[in-house]
């Protein structure tokens, strides 16, 4: 994926990212819901959340990376 020519603040990011719920599996279409609460251009910021290693896919769906510890 080419890197996205608009950066979104990482604070932005972590923000959409703590609306999804730790171990469970979302469809791409459950994601961009999500997304589209927060930001207008759901797919862009689905790409920097895999790009940032915030959420991954697997078998066809997303989930939050356990890893990928959110501050504050």
């Amino acid at each position: 994926l080419r890197h996205c020519s608009r950066s979104f603040s990482q604070g932005l990011l972590e923000y959409i990212l703590a609306q999804f719920e730790p171990q469970r599996h979302y469809s791409e279409q459950e994601v961009d819901s999500i997304i589209s609460r927060y930001h207008a251009d759901s797919g862009q910021v689905r790409h920097q959340f895999v790009d940032e290693k915030m959420l991954e896919r697997v078998n066809g769906h997303y989930r939050r990376r356990l890893d990928y510890k959110l501050n504050g």
